[in-house]
Formats: C-alpha cells, sequence, structure tokens
C-alpha cells in the first residue's frame, strides 16, 4: 500500500498511465466523513494498491460551509468517525486529518448555509469547494484587501494551531488503536500556501509558514506521522517551477512551486525524519491542453531535493483527473502528454542523498576553499552514497558507472594553489598546493605507479619547452586514499624571460600519464613574470614575499612590459594592487560575508562577457550590506566581481572564477561589475565613469574579449541594471565604450593576451592575425604623391613622431568608386585640415599618398593620431575591394610593417573597431570578411590569396556556386579565380597557409523576409542586441499542425492571456520559420531580442519548424533539408559551432518538451538535422535526391508518400543544382527545363538517375510507396 515513485494523481482516472509506464505511484482521494461517531461507512481501495499504488485518503468533516473540521466541541466524534471510515475500509494506510485549516472555507460555521453564501457569494462556475476565490491566496493580494477579507462570519470558528493539533491527535489515536492499523499513518492536512487569513496571537500577519511551523511544534515529533503540503504556480510557463520570487509583503518567502522548500525548510529539526507528501499541485488556474513541459519539470524539481536533501518528499500528486471541477486533466491530450513524458524517468523517493554534510568537526578555514573546478556544469543526477565531511578524509560518492566497474578512475578536486608575487625569470620558487583525491584509486607517493605534482607553463597559447627537456615533478609526501587531502610543497622554475604567462598544474601517474588526459580537473593560474632588480642585493630581490591572501590576484598588465614590475601591497585586510595600465583596484573579497553554501567555480576561459550593474540604490550603501542582501536572495555571497564606488575606488569583491549560478549565463560567462547608485534618471559621474573604463579596457585583453563584449545585465535578462539611462536617454553606455576603447588604443600595443586553461593550447583559429610571419624585405610599390594637389591647411596639421605609429587603419570612402580623388579630399576639407587618409587606393588598384606619414589632422583621437590610414575606393556593405585594390593594399602594408617594425598583423584593423562606424563596410568583419583576404595576402606576400571569394580559409568549392550569377559577388569572384595549372604549380599553397575555418563556403539560402507583413504588438517594442552578442541558435516546435503558419502565430505571441499567465509580447518570437514544404521565412531581424528561448533570449537565435513533433512525428525531409542549410549558414555568418546548436529544452531554465519529444528520444531528428548541417558545411553531396519539376507537386508527394521519405529519407527539391551534386536522383521532372535536358546534365555531372515516369502526384506518391512496401530505394537502379 506504498510506492517507491513519486508520481501521483488525484482521485481515479490517471492511474493506468502510472500503471502503463511501470511507475505506478499514488492516488490521493478527498473524502467527506462527517462526524458521526455511528456512521460505520467506509471504502475499498483495493482495487488500486492491490496493482503497487499508494492510496492517501485526505479524511474531511464536510466542505464549506461545514469545514475540514466540526467545532472544536466535536472534535471527539470527529475523531470516532474517521477511526470508524479506516476501520471500515481497505487498501488504504495513510490518512491526512483535514485541509488547508487556515482557508476561511474551510473553518466550521455555526450560521446557516444561506447566510454564508451571501458573505462568500455564490460558488463560482466549474468550482464547487471555493477554490478559485482571491482570499484562498490573500497574500498575493494588496494590503487594504488583504484587511477587508479578514472579517469573519458571525459563528465561525478559526483553525488555530493548537485547535487543528488537538484534533490531529484525537484522531491519530483513535486510527492507531484500531487493530491492524497501529502503523498506519496519519498525517498532519496540508496549509494553503499564500494564505494570511487565520491571524491569531504570536501570528498577526497570518503568515502562513509560521501557521504551518505552530502546528508542527503543538504536535512533536512523538506526536505526528507525516506532513502533507500544497504548491503551486500562478501561471503555465514551467520557468515557475524553479522562478525564486518572493511576496512583496512576505520577502521571506516565495510566490511560486518553490514554497514547497519555504514549508520543508520550516520544518522542526527532530521532525525531518518524517515523511512528506505534496498532495496538491497545479497551475493555480485551469490546466491548459497544452504540453508545455510544466509537469516534467516539476517531477524533475521534487527529484533534485530528494537527491540533495535527507528528508524525503514521496510523493508529488496533480490535482485532479476526473471532470469534477475546471482543474480537470481528463481529455486534455496535451497535459497528458507531459504527464507521460515524466514518468519516462525513474523518479524515486527512497534515492541516496547525493551530499550530506553534518556540521563540520573543526572551524571552516579560509585558505581552504576550492580555486578552481574546470567543469563547472552540473553533473547529472546520478544515484551515489551518502558523503561525509570530516577533518581531513572525505568519503567518496559511489557513482553506478563505478559499481559496474568502469570507474576506476583518476580525479583530484584543487583545494588551495597560489604562486608567490612577484615573480622573476629563472626564479626557482615553491609554495603549498592542496588538492583532495576524489577518485576510486589510491596515489602512491613511490613505486612505477607513483603520482606527482607537474605544471606546465603556456604564453600566447603555446606550451613552453622545460629547462631540461624533463617536467619537473613534485612528489607526495605520502599515499593519498580516496576522499584524503594532501599539501604538497610544489617545486617550480620560472620562464627566463619577463612576461605573462598561463601556469597549468596537473598531477601525473608514473611519469608518463597526466590526469588530464583522463578527464581529471587541471588548476589554471596566471602569473606575470617582471624583471629582475638590476641590484647588488639582487640574489635577495628575488625572494617572494609570503602568501598574505588566499585568493590568486591575478597581473593587471593586459599587455606584458618587461621593465614592469606589479606592485603589491597589504592594506589592513584589503590589498590593493596596480600595474601599468591597468587601475588601482583593492582586494576585500575575503572581509565580505559569505552564505551557507559555496561559490561555484570556473575556468577563465569560460568568461565570455563583462556585465555592467548598478546597485539601484542610493550611493553610500555599505558594501557589506549589499553582500548580505544578496545573500539573503539565496545567493552563496555578493553577485558581483568588481564594485565601483561613486569616487572612481575600485573594489574586487569576488574571486574571478567565483560565480554565484553556474546555470545562469549572465553569472558563469560574465565579469559582473556593478557602479554604485542607481541610474534609471542620473548617470554615473565622471570619476566612476572613467573608472569603470579603466577596469573594462584593463581586463578586455585578459580573456581575449573586444568592447562589444561590454553588456548591461538588462541585455541579458528581463531588467533595467544598469539603469534606464544605460541605453536611452543620455545613454552613458556610448560614453562608456568610447572612453573603453580610448584605454584599449592608448596602450603600447602588444602580443594578444595568452589562452587560458586550454587542454590542448594551440593557435587560435578565429583570426589570421594572430600568428605572425617572419619578416621578409617588401619592396615600396609604386605610389604617386599627391599631396600638394588635395586641398588641406599644413598650420592645423599636428606632428607626430614614428614611434607614435601603432595601426594601420583601413577605411572605405563609402562613395562609388568612380569618385574623383579631389572630390573625397574637399568633402574632408570642409571640416579638418585635409583629406583623413595618408594613402588612397583607387578601384584599379593605384596607390595615392595624400597626407605625409609624420602629419594627421587629429592628435586626439587615437585611430587617428596614432595610425596610418589607407581609404579604399568604394562602398563595402555589400561588395568588397577589387582584386587590384587587394594587391596593392597588400604590397602598401607590407612596405609599411618594413618601415615600421612595431607595426604588425595585429596593428590591422578597421575604423569600426575603434569607433562606433560602418567603415570599412560591413564585408570588413562579418560576410566575406574582407580583412581575412588583406591579411592573408600580407602574411604570404602572395596575391593568389586575393583572388579567393569566400570566408576565411576557404578556396572556391562547390557551396560557391550558390552565388547569384548577376550579383557584384559572382563576378569578383570569376575575376578573381586562378588559373587551374597555375594553382596546382604553387603545390596548395592555400593547403599550407594557417587557415581558421576549414570548411566549405556555405551559400546564403533563398530566405523571403515577412518580418513587416505580421502582426505586431501597437506599442511594445523588443530590445536591440549587438550581433556580436549572438552565441546560440535555438530550434523549436511550433507544437501546433504543420498548417499554421506564421501569422497565426505571431498573433498568438502578440496578444496576452492572462488565463496563461502570459503577457503580450512585441510580436512573434521566431528569427526564422520553416513551414512544411521548406521555404525559409524570415520573420524577426537578428538583431532583435525577441522571446522564445527563456534567460537566453539575449544570445540566441529562435528557428521554429512548423509541426508538432511528438509520439513519433518528425519534421518533413524538406523542412530538414531547408533548416539545415538555414542553420550552417548562420553558424558561417555568426562564427559559430555546431555544439552551439540546441534545442529549445536544452537550454538551462527552460524544462520544455520544445522541439518536440522525438528531438532527443525516439526518432532523434536532433541528429538528423546535425548529420545534414555538417553535411551541408563540409560540402558533401547528398547521397540521394530526389528532383522534382514544381513545390506543388514536391508538397503533394511528400504528404501522400511520406513512408517512402521516412524510410530512405532522400533529399527532396526542385534545385537542379542541388541534384548536380548526388550520387543517385530520382528524377521525377527538372521544372523549367526538359526532362532531357535535365537527364543530359545530370548524366555528364556522373550522377546515377532513376526514372519515376510518372508526372502526377497521386501516381509518383503510389510509385515510391510501392517502392517503401518493396524495401527498395530505386525501381531500375542497384545500390552499389
Amino acid at each position: 500500500m506504498s510506492s517507491d515513485f513519486i508520481f501521483g494523481i488525484h482521485d481515479f482516472g490517471g492511474e493506468e498511465h502510472m500503471r502503463a509506464a511501470r511507475k505506478p505511484g499514488w492516488i490521493v482521494f478527498s473524502e467527506v466523513v462527517g462526524h458521526d461517531p455511528n456512521d460505520l461507512t467506509g471504502k475499498d481501495y483495493s482495487s488500486l494498491s492491490r496493482h503497487g499504488l499508494g492510496v492517501i485518503v485526505c479524511l474531511n468533516n464536510g466542505y464549506f460551509p461545514q469545514g475540514t473540521l466540526p467545532p472544536s466541541s466535536e472534535y471527539a466524534n470527529f475523531a470516532r468517525r474517521c477511526a470508524n471510515f479506516v476501520g471500515a475500509s481497505k487498501g488504504c494506510s495513510r490518512w491526512v486529518i483535514g485541509n488547508e485549516m487556515n482557508y476561511a472555507i474551510g473553518r466550521p460555521r455555526l450560521a446557516s448555509a444561506l447566510d454564508t453564501r451571501r458573505h462568500f457569494g455564490d460558488a463560482p462556475a466549474g468550482d464547487p469547494t471555493l477554490r478559485s476565490l482571491p482570499g484562498r491566496f490573500s497574500a498575493l493580494l494588496s494590503a487594504s484587501d488583504r484587511e477587508a477579507i479578514l472579517d469573519t462570519v458571525e459563528g465561525e470558528e478559526l483553525i488555530t494551531p493548537q485547535l487543528y493539533a488537538n484534533c490531529y491527535g484525537m484522531c491519530r489515536q483513535a486510527v492507531h488503536a484500531l487493530e491492524g492499523h497501529e502503523e498506519d499513518q496519519v498525517l498532519v492536512g496540508a496549509v494553503a500556501p499564500w494564505n494570511t487569513q487565520t491571524v491569531y496571537p504570536g501570528n498577526p500577519s497570518g503568515d502562513w509558514i509560521k501557521y504551518f511551523q505552530d502546528i508542527l511544534l503543538q504536535c512533536g515529533a512523538s506526536g505526528c506521522d507525516g506532513i502533507t503540503l500544497h504548491t503551486f504556480t500562478h501561471g503555465a510557463n514551467p520557468t515557475l517551477i524553479l522562478d525564486n520570487s518572493k511576496l512583496p509583503g512576505f520577502p521571506q518567502h516565495h510566490c511560486h512551486f518553490q514554497a514547497y522548500r519555504d514549508f520543508m525548510h520550516a520544518i522542526p529539526v527532530n521532525m525531518r525524519q518524517l515523511p512528506v507528501y505534496i498532495t496538491e499541485t497545479d497551475q493555480a488556474g485551469p490546466w491548459e491542453n497544452v504540453n508545455r513541459g510544466w509537469i516534467q519539470a516539476a517531477y524533475a524539481e521534487i527529484d533534485r531535493w530528494n537527491r540533495q536533501n535527507a528528508q524525503k518528499i514521496r510523493a508529488l500528486v496533480l490535482y485532479r483527473w476526473p471532470q469534477l471541477d475546471r482543474w480537470h486533466i481528463k481529455g486534455k491530450e496535451g497535459v497528458i502528454e507531459d504527464f507521460r513524458a515524466a514518468l519516462r524517468h525513474d523518479y524515486r523517493w527512497n534515492v541516496e542523498t547525493e551530499l550530506v554534510q553534518p556540521e563540520r568537526r573543526v572551524e571552516r578555514q579560509p585558505d581552504i576553499q576550492p580555486e578552481a573546478r574546470p567543469n563547472l556544469q552540473p553533473e547529472k543526477p546520478v544515484e551515489r552514497g551518502p558523503t561525509r565531511v570530516v577533518e581531513e578524509r572525505q568519503e567518496v560518492g559511489v557513482t553506478e558507472e563505478m559499481r559496474m566497474g568502469r570507474g576506476m578512475v583518476y580525479r583530484v578536486q584543487w583545494l588551495k594553489g597560489k604562486p608567490p608575487s612577484p615573480l622573476y625569470p629563472g626564479q626557482v620558487i615553491s609554495f603549498p598546493v592542496t588538492v583532495r583525491n576524489t577518485g576510486t584509486i589510491a596515489w602512491p607517493a613511490g613505486g612505477p605507479q607513483q603520482v606527482s605534482l607537474g605544471y606546465h607553463f603556456f604564453q600566447n597559447r603555446q606550451e613552453l619547452p622545460y629547462p631540461d627537456g624533463s617536467p619537473v615533478l613534485t612528489e607526495l609526501p605520502n599515499d593519498v586514499a580516496p576522499g584524503e587531502t594532501v599539501t604538497i610543497d610544489a617545486q617550480m622554475v620560472i620562464p627566463d624571460r619577463p612576461g605573462n604567462y598561463t601556469l597549468v598544474l596537473d598531477l601525473i601517474s608514473g611519469g608518463e600519464n597526466w590526469f588530464q588526459t583522463m578527464q581529471s580537473d587541471i588548476l589554471t593560474r596566471w602569473l606575470s613574470v617582471s624583471k629582475a632588480p638590476q641590484t647588488a642585493d639582487a640574489e635577495k630581490a628575488v625572494e617572494p614575499e609570503a602568501e598574505t591572501v588566499e585568493q590568486e590576484r591575478v597581473t593587471a598588465d593586459p599587455a606584458p612590459q618587461p621593465e614592469t614590475t606589479p606592485g603589491l601591497q597589504v592594506r589592513a585586510e584589503a590589498r590593493s594592487s596596480s600595474a601599468p595600465h591597468g587601475p588601482p583596484i583593492v582586494d576585500i573579497a575575503s572581509s565580505l560575508p559569505r552564505g551557507k553554501n559555496p561559490f561555484a567555480l570556473r575556468t577563465p576561459d569560460q568568461i565570455r562577457r563583462l556585465v555592467i550593474c548598478h546597485t539601484a540604490a542610493p550611493s553610500g550603501v555599505p558594501i557589506q550590506t549589499v553582500a548580505q542582501a544578496h545573500i539573503s536572495q539565496g545567493y552563496p555571497g555578493i553577485a558581483y566581481h568588481y564594485f565601483v564606488l561613486e569616487s572612481g575606488e575600485i573594489l574586487q569583491v569576488a574571486e574571478i572564477e567565483a560565480v554565484v549560478n553556474d546555470e545562469a549565463e549572465w553569472s558563469l560567462t560574465g565579469v559582473n561589475i556593478c557602479l554604485e547608485g542607481n541610474f534609471d534618471e542620473a548617470v554615473p559621474p565622471p570619476a566612476q565613469l572613467t573608472a569603470a573604463a579603466q577596469l573594462c579596457a584593463w581586463m578586455l585583453p585578459r580573456f581575449q574579449l573586444t568592447a562589444e563584449s561590454v553588456v548591461g545585465m538588462c541585455e541579458l535578462l528581463d531588467t533595467s541594471s544598469p539603469g534606464n539611462t544605460f541605453d536611452y536617454g543620455p545613454a552613458w553606455k556610448r560614453a562608456l565604450n568610447e572612453k573603453i576603447i580610448q584605454f584599449l588604443t592608448d596602450s603600447p600595443l602588444s602580443p594578444p593576451a595568452e589562452g587560458v586553461g586550454e587542454e590542448t593550447p594551440g593557435p587560435p583559429d578565429d583570426s589570421p592575425a594572430v600568428t605572425e610571419p617572419e619578416r621578409i624585405p617588401a619592396p615600396k610599390p609604386p605610389i604617386e604623391d599627391v599631396v600638394e594637389r588635395l586641398p588641406r591647411d599644413p598650420q592645423r596639421f599636428v606632428q607626430r613622431e614614428a614611434v607614435d605609429i601603432e595601426f594601420i587603419v583601413i577605411n572605405h570612402t563609402a562613395a562609388p568608386p568612380i569618385t574623383p580623388l579631389q572630390t573625397i579630399a574637399a568633402a574632408f576639407h570642409r571640416r579638418l585640415p585635409g583629406i583623413l587618409y595618408q594613402f588612397f587606393i583607387a578601384s584599379n588598384g593605384a596607390i595615392y599618398q595624400t597626407q605625409p606619414l609624420m602629419e594627421v589632422v587629429d592628435g586626439r583621437v587615437p585611430y587617428i593620431a596614432r595610425a596610418i590610414n589607407i581609404g579604399f575606393a568604394g562602398e563595402f556593405s555589400d561588395d568588397i575591394p577589387t582584386p587590384a585594390q587587394i594587391k596593392s593594399g597588400r604590397q602598401l602594408i607590407a612596405w609599411l610593417m618594413e618601415e615600421f617594425p612595431q607595426l604588425t598583423l595585429a596593428s590591422i584593423r578597421g575604423v569600426n573597431e575603434f569607433i562606433n562606424h560602418t567603415s570599412p563596410g560591413e564585408q570588413w568583419l562579418q560576410g566575406r570578411r574582407w580583412k581575412d583576404i588583406l591579411i592573408n595576402a600580407v602574411r604570404t606576400g602572395d596575391d593568389a590569396i586575393a583572388t579567393v571569394d569566400a570566408t576565411p580559409g576557404g578556396e572556391p568549392g562547390p557551396g560557391s556556386k550558390g552565388l547569384e550569377p548577376g550579383s557584384s559577388q559572382a563576378a569578383n569572384g570569376r575575376m578573381e579565380l586562378i588559373g587551374g595549372e597555375d594553382e596546382q604549380s604553387q603545390g596548395g599553397v592555400l593547403g599550407a597557409q594557417e587557415q581558421p575555418i576549414q570548411r566549405e563556403l556555405v551559400a546564403r539560402p533563398q530566405i523571403r523576409d515577412i518580418s513587416h507583413e505580421l502582426p505586431r504588438h501597437p506599442t511594445l517594442q523588443y530590445r536591440r542586441r549587438q550581433l556580436a552578442a549572438i552565441t546560440n541558435i535555438a530550434v523549436h516546435h511550433t507544437a501546433l499542425p504543420p498548417r499554421v503558419g506564421p501569422e497565426q502565430i505571431a498573433q498568438t505571441h502578440v496578444d496576452e492571456d492572462l488565463d496563461r499567465g502570459k503577457s503580450a509580447w512585441s510580436g512573434i518570437g521566431y528569427h526564422y520559420f520553416i513551414p512544411a514544404d521548406g521555404e525559409i521565412l524570415q520573420t524577426q531581424p537578428v538583431e532583435l531580442r525577441t522571446h522564445h528561448v527563456d534567460r537566453h533570449n539575449s544570445y540566441a537565435i529562435g528557428v521554429a519548424f512548423a509541426g508538432s513533433f511528438m509520439n513519433g512525428a518528425t519534421p518533413s525531409p524538406h523542412q530538414i533539408h531547408a533548416g539545415a542549410r538555414l542553420i550552417a549558414w548562420l553558424l558561417q555568418e555568426f562564427e559559430l559551432q555546431l555544439t552551439d546548436v540546441l534545442g529549445h529544452n536544452e537550454f538551462s531554465y527552460n524544462a520544455t518538451p520544445c522541439p518536440g519529444s522525438e528531438w532527443l528520444e525516439g526518432n532523434r531528428w536532433r541528429d538528423t538535422l546535425m548529420a545534414e548541417i555538417e553535411r551541408v558545411q563540409g560540402g558533401v553531396p547528398p547521397y540521394h535526391y530526389v528532383l522534382f519539376p514544381s513545390e506543388a507537386l514536391m508538397t503533394e508527394t511528400l504528404e501522400e508518400a511520406s513512408h517512402y521519405f521516412d524510410e530512405f529519407k532522400p533529399v527532396a527539391g526542385t534545385f537542379l543544382e542541388d541534384a548536380l551534386q548526388a550520387r543517385y536522383v530520382t528524377l521525377v521532372g527538372a521544372g523549367t527545363i526538359s526532362t532531357a535536358e535535365a537527364e543530359r546534365r545530370l548524366a555528364d555531372a556522373g550522377v546515377e538517375i532513376d526514372h519515376l515516369e510518372d508526372s502526377d502526384a497521386i501516381s509518383a506518391a503510389q510509385r515510391l510507396l510501392q517502392l517503401a512496401h518493396d524495401g527498395r530505394r530505386f525501381r531500375s537502379l542497384l545500390e552499389s
């Protein structure tokens, strides 16, 4: 009569789904028994219990107005009646006494039913028990409304905690007195969450959690068998399951599903061994007939609780199955499918707790906090044994994998390891490193498998060789068993040259097997090695200072300068450090309050952005108060990493590796910088803004980020932080970015910051400007000096020195290429002393010197004062410079690099890399990326590079024939192609070069933009975002029949739907829409931050496939083909990887079935889509193509012969160009050309043709279906 599973349904009807899934859970019944002591009736529940289902029965005196309990004078009779019912019933051993006793509707009333109905009104439709009255969840009302409903009806009796405990005790005693029922569980009735109607001495606010706790305290640990709870969300959005929002009037209590945690935490410590059952849960309103994943998310959350806590929740019961009121589930297939999906999981309440941490026997030491955890993603819950924390040894959780013999592993947890500072070249140092053995194998301190500590140094992503060719290892002081902790005195030789380095610590077994290669964690640290002081006492000078603080202080210098020595001084409890070009920072992290839970940890290479916030409080609020406020919200400590005071002083308030929520992108991937103050109306003062810019400019090179990586929190979450003035009105974001760029360009140019935490360090793959080739002499190209022939005011020019030149800045004229140079110069002369450029390259490749090299038009702007500016004739938003211009640009830049040795390939930048400007055109950094073409040409000194009209590193291939024949892009491509023999004679120059992207050019697919045709909200507008912020593509299904188009969906998205808890949206949430016929529709510009993936909208593009892909259904082959072409092109445009494509339900905090149950399970259409994307990316031709003469015929055939396409999965289409790439083609027709011409062209391309010889849809479909029935792909061919 019990169940191991947590699944449950209220009332008969849903049990068959649990039995079918072999997950017999719980059935809850609510019975009205009255309080007649002579009533001996009962009920038989054995038809359920004998099938393994657990039964819970709630015993009520009655419903409104009789009361869930009778008047206190009748408690003894009620107890006898409950015992009579139990004794006469079969198949149940769990009995709940009363229900929602604090809800006024449950109070017993002496007044007539008519009088009470007059007070409360008639029962709403579909709500005979008055569950929907506003007073039930009165805490959600305004204070005045709450006060109004406190009025009591004459003759009613409040059920105070003491009265309830008295009644419960009588009932429990009466039931246990029955023979055969001594061990029955008599359970405390559930308290109505968010209900404030029961006010009594000691609880003037009617706090429901206190009411609940007071009942338990009255009952006592020995007088209670178990507890029941209720919890709900106020809406159907599954994200509300994990929503941590609190109530304004009760800021300590959750306002959605997480309210169950408030109850659990309120259970007295001596009662935390009792069973708990959640006997009611729903969405507050009627269930929508849609599978939103709400039920799946709810059960996953309770399973999470059970795995992490000792007191188990044995049931989560959905209210309710039969059509007895408006909350029924029966007949709602969407809800039922959600329940079935949840039943696929093995959610049991009796799982072992993954981590049980009793109170430690020693005080927590501040220097034993973990400093690194490279794998930040939370592990999937596994069945693990309990873990004990003692002074020196920690039991290692044993996973199922280990039990099966596959878990003999080396694992290490890094607890401490901070090298001393300062450091000098060639220095031999030692410092303590503390680690814990979290694997299953002991670490021997000697013998053939001896475990030692080793290290690697990296600079500019390249590993440095060891001084004598062998790693420097430090032996363990003793053997270390699993669970034990050891401190090692690490020995290390510092590199022999000053600079910035990445240090990687790792353990090694047997002198050759590094733990990292066995999937264990490493510890990454940044070091700055300074030039040794030139003093007579140099020997003493290199002695490192003692370690004075726990956490590492990362070097403050973004560009290593050999002559500098990072300063380090300790001030009281805080440390201030500064380095050249880095702002002074006071580290107070260790002095701030911390919560009970530790910070999650990340490695620096996971950082992708700097996130700006404000406190939204007046200046002067102590930072300790801010930290404490964050802790009270459930965070382990302050959520920021840096805090910029109004005065401009910068505080480091958390370690850079520390994150408060490793499932939230803003936390896991962001360095959070908070500015003191509230900027909803004001703006930061100059000192504060300047300090924030200095901090950002110092940090960006450390993480290889650009100024575009600095974002406001409002760009990641639905919040106004860092204030309304950040983007609007004064829009101080622009001022911040300008200052950041100014500080970046004012710093001496240096090699890019080295990578951090790479598993396999190597050259970067996203820019050809990182690896510097050996310099080769470059002659001066033909240059015509026209300086004196152009309008200019010589006296207004600013003089500079050769050493001032740090950049080569590329411009476009943004005018037709035939525009005379004199006209361009005259336009500049109207506002400047003369033309901006030092050189000008005409469309035919002619180079003109337009200004002296040592004179500039402005000495204040870095990209002018510190750069040689080159103007290319033309407008490059859609096109790129001519081959002659690329060749001349290559020759000119190579000569300039010879003349100015400080210039490198990294010095070549566009204007738009300094300021918010379009020059040198949109194609400079995206699209055809002519920056890469130009740099590749300079790098190799070979003009052949300039002829490749493709994405970086790509030579012409199959993908390139998707260009429009009449476009200028195609024209340039024809002009730039290399003769076959000449190209071959170069011995594969292209293949030998360093190429960032080794894949074919993906042509832009045909996309129809309907974004301006779809319904939009009259006033709401989506926020805009920077294209550089895009990091993911989210795949959706519409969860509707495929015939439902984007117009209807857009209207649904725009409309407010309070019953579903949905607010109005600006427009459709998806950026692209792929109907069943495979046409690609653009429904929103990608620069809009639409609503489609909760908490990830700021950086995800939404691609929706029309249809509901549940229960075996998958997208049509044409949808897969079109979606793959679209996504492959988007990946190319935004420089993303295939791993950046995720289904909606693969994003954190998105417990939804979208894009269908068949995405990851069943038919796994994710795998089909990914394989097709890879085929498109690699230029791999389709194996089998079915060529149709028209879209209409193809659509009809796909519908009629879906079994054939599901079975053999050919590509279906109407494009002969695509068919020419296939190995086999089933020819239905060829559209605009004759079948004979199509056959000729296919045969010339070496394609094998299978003739269907049918032209109408019915016969074509019948022929294909017959082939599928026969198990044959082709009619007249044999597959080889």
